[in-house]
Formats: structure tokens, C-alpha cells, sequence
């Protein structure tokens, strides 16, 4: 039989109090997913500070300039000798938009753009003369894998495409050029297109010596990607901006060999599959169907069988909207990377409204009892949420700027960014606890707070009563 004396009265009181202060508290639960704090563009400081750089164009709230000078101080202070680990924790080096230093530059090249200070573009080409120097330097491998830096892991891998590879470091250099007309960056760019052209295998059955692999691994069969992030279609518009830079003609013929095979590789219900390996085709922007019609709108219009090709593939993406219901909503390959693409080719067919609604509908899956700030759930794991412009909160605000630059939901994003924020770095994901959660499936803290202090009054009224007794 349990006994009230005034020790396990007091201990049961205070227990109580602990619940109390516990369920009143509003800072969310230490995350327990990845955690780790990112410089890049793809989970890190860079893609939020380039979300609020957009945003400063329609903005004047002091949060946007507030975390905008944040992470730029983290992360030109948070590297050495203009390199950055892909977190404040690993010493792992990598090429390309995702994690590495071209997200960087493009990232520098904006602020220029914006605010006119040539200190950003002198660091741009800090970074082209480490490429330009790594080349002069390369041995086993001709260029850049996951970790360049660390040879035990890059010696034999080299990457073609946009997030990992040399695609990117076309791009970087041809966009350096253009503002600056400097010939050691043409020259890179060059380079590394010759590279990737010395890579096509014309012994391969048709359509596949029209491609470029993905990587270049001694020993193994070659792989031809399609994607956006990693292949064929992030690939193709290097090769015809070098064409209208230079003048050169083969420059154009390769570009429209990569067209052709996009083309001929096209499945009969409109979709892409993701590479020559695989049997499966996604939707997204990053490895699927969505990141194919972004490339061949923008830049392949005018080339035969391209606009056949583009009305299959929306035709695919509007059975798809319609008859899913497992779509994710981060960027890379859910509906707000798929919504952006669509608005990028000016789409007005039959799923516009239906994408536009969902996306709104499903943006919001937290939000404190006083409304101060949202997260945005992408991958759907109760109680995690990301952060980042790949997979989250960030990328799906950039999202939110196009289909409604007015939305109230603007300034509570802006505090979770402050809130989640330390020292102009985030963590890709967090986690928070599920009592915090204003949703009707959820117990609130307040309605928690209410029960402990019942449970007290009940408590004081029985010691109360056994006193009297007493």
C-alpha cells in the first residue's frame, strides 16, 4: 500500500515542479538524427544564406540581413586556406555544388553581383587557381573525386557531373570568365571539358557513345547518367555555353550528342530511367524525370525531337502528381523541386494547381503555441526536420519566394533560422519533441502544464486531508 508521508510528498512535489518546468519549455529536443553542422550548399550555411540573399531582393527585414552576415562570417572564417570540410567535424574535401567548394564560389559570385564588393569575386578566383594548381599536380587521377584532398580515397575516382564533379568546375569558370575575362579560367574550363570528352567510349552500342559517364574508375564498366545533379543533363548546358564562348564548333556537336541521347533514351511513359544500371525512373529535380525537362527547356528547344520529347515527360509528371500519394516535399526530389522546375518552364497544364496546393498545404508541420516559428518535415520521419536547401526548410522557402513572395509564413521561417542558428551555422536536421507539436493528434506543453498542476493541487488537497487526520 502506498503511504503519503511529508518525505515522498515532497519528493512527488517536486517531481511534479520538474514536469512542469520540463513541459513549459519551448527550446526544441537536442537533435538526434544528423546533427552535424554543414558548410555547403547542399545541407549547410552556404544554401541559407543563398535562399536569404534572394529574399533580400523583395525583403527589408533585419532577420534576412541578420542571417545572411551570420553565415558568411562562419564560413569564410570557418576555412583554412579556402578549404572546407563537408562539416565543422570531418576533414573530407569535395568537388561540386552539394558539398564543395563550387557551391562556395557560386555562392560568392551572387554576393558580388548583389553587393558590388570585389573582395567576393577575388575569393572566386582563390578557389579557380586551387583548381587550376590541383590540376598541374594530379597523378593517378586526372581530376577531382568525393575526397580530393585525401588521396587514400580519391586515387582512381574521377566525377563528371554538377553536385560531385567537373561539371561544376566548367560552370564556376565560365562564370568567372564572363565577369572577368580572365584566360586561366577559360583555359580551366577547357581542360576539363577535353577531359570528359576523352572519356565518351564510341565502341559502345548506340545510343551510349553519344554520352559522358559519370565517373571514371579504372576497372569498372562505365555508368551514363542521366540526372540533373549527377549526369547527362547538368553536363549539357557546359558544353554549350563553352560553344558560345569560344566559337568552337565541336564544343556544339558534343552538346548535341548529349541532347540526342536524353532523346533517344526517353521511356515510352515519358520518364528517364535515373542510368544505364538501373531499371527505375524518379520524378525530382535532382536525380529524376523533372531535372531532365529543366535542362532540355532551358537549353535544347530548337533541336529535333526535343519538344516531343518535353511534352512526354510532362505528360509522365502529370500521372505521376496525380495518382501519387507518397510524395516527399524536400528540393532534390520531391514536390518542391518538381513545383520549381515546372514554373522555370513556364508549365500551365492540368497539375499546376494541384502541385502549387499540396506543396502549400503540406508546408507547415510545426509550429510553437505562439506561432513564432515552422519547420518544414521533407522527409517525413515524425519529429525530424530538415533545415537545409537540399532536402528542407531552406530550399523549400526558395520555392515558396516564386509561388508566393507575400506569404505570411515567411517571418516564422525567418526565426527558426535564428532560433536553430549558432553562429551563423545550422544543423541539417533537428529533432523536437512531439509535446510541443500544435496538432490535434499531439498533446500541447500548455495542456501538459495543466495536468502537472492539477496533479499538485490533487497531492496538496490528500496531505492536506491526512494532516487533519493526523
Amino acid at each position: 500500500m502506498f503511504i503519503v508521508n511529508s518525505h515522498n510528498m515532497r519528493y512527488w512535489s517536486f517531481l511534479l515542479l520538474a514536469l512542469i518546468v520540463s513541459a513549459g519549455a519551448q527550446a526544441p529536443a537536442p537533435p538526434s538524427r544528423d546533427n552535424a553542422k554543414y558548410y555547403g550548399f547542399g545541407y549547410g550555411a552556404v544554401g541559407i544564406a543563398e535562399v536569404m540573399l534572394d529574399l533580400l531582393s523583395i525583403s527589408n527585414d533585419a532577420r534576412v540581413e541578420r542571417i545572411l552576415d551570420s553565415a558568411i562570417n562562419s564560413v569564410i572564417v570557418g576555412n583554412t586556406d579556402l578549404y572546407w570540410s563537408k562539416t565543422t567535424e570531418d576533414m573530407v574535401y569535395w568537388t561540386g555544388y552539394k558539398y564543395g567548394q563550387e557551391g562556395y564560389a557560386r555562392f560568392f559570385l551572387d554576393l558580388f553581383e548583389r553587393k558590388g564588393d570585389n573582395s567576393y569575386l577575388e575569393l572566386v578566383g582563390e578557389l579557380l587557381n586551387q583548381r587550376i594548381v590541383q590540376l598541374s599536380n594530379q597523378e593517378n587521377r586526372t581530376f577531382w573525386g568525393y575526397d580530393y584532398i585525401n588521396t587514400t580515397t580519391a586515387i582512381g575516382i574521377s566525377l563528371t557531373g554538377r553536385d560531385y564533379g567537373a561539371a561544376s568546375v566548367i560552370e564556376t569558370a565560365l562564370n568567372y570568365y564572363e565577369i572577368t575575362r580572365n584566360e586561366s579560367a577559360l583555359e580551366l574550363a577547357e581542360d576539363s571539358a577535353s577531359w570528359m570528352i576523352g572519356l565518351r567510349n564510341g565502341s559502345l552500342t548506340y545510343p551510349l557513345n553519344l554520352a559522358i559517364p559519370w565517373y571514371d574508375v579504372k576497372g569498372f564498366k562505365p555508368v551514363y547518367i542521366t540526372s540533373f545533379a549527377r549526369g547527362i543533363s547538368g553536363i549539357l548546358p557546359q558544353f554549350l555555353r563553352l560553344s558560345q564562348v569560344t566559337g568552337n564548333g565541336s564544343y556544339y556537336d558534343i552538346f548535341t550528342d548529349l541532347v540526342e541521347y536524353l532523346v533517344a533514351s526517353q521511356n515510352d511513359d515519358g520518364s528517364w530511367f535515373i542510368d544505364t544500371s538501373a531499371d527505375n525512373s524518379l520524378a525530382g529535380l535532382d536525380e529524376g524525370t523533372a531535372g531532365v525537362l529543366l535542362s532540355l527547356s532551358r537549353y535544347a528547344k530548337d533541336l529535333p525531337g526535343v519538344n516531343a520529347s518535353i511534352d512526354r515527360g510532362l505528360k509522365y509528371i502529370e500521372n505521376f502528381i496525380s495518382n501519387s500519394n507518397n510524395i516527399g516535399y524536400q528540393f532534390t526530389d520531391g514536390l518542391a523541386g518538381i513545383l520549381f522546375v515546372l514554373n522555370s518552364i513556364n508549365y500551365t497544364g492540368s497539375v499546376l494547381k494541384q502541385v502549387e496546393e499540396d506543396f502549400l498545404s503540406n508546408f507547415v508541420t510545426f509550429r510553437n503555441e505562439k506561432g513564432e516559428f515552422i519547420l518544414y518535415n521533407s522527409d517525413e520521419q515524425d519529429n525530424v526536420y530538415e533545415l537545409s536547401f537540399k532536402s528542407g526548410l531552406a530550399g523549400a522557402l526558395s520555392v515558396l519566394l516564386r509561388v508566393d513572395p507575400d506569404s505570411e509564413l515567411i517571418g516564422p521561417i525567418l526565426n527558426s533560422f535564428e532560433i536553430f542558428g549558432e553562429n551563423g551555422l545550422w544543423p541539417r536536421q533537428v529533432e523536437v519533441s512531439p509535446k510541443l507539436l500544435v496538432d490535434g493528434s499531439k498533446v500541447s506543453s500548455t495542456i501538459i502544464l495543466m495536468v502537472a498542476l492539477v496533479g499538485i493541487l490533487v497531492i496538496l488537497l490528500i496531505y492536506k486531508r491526512m494532516s487533519n487526520r493526523a
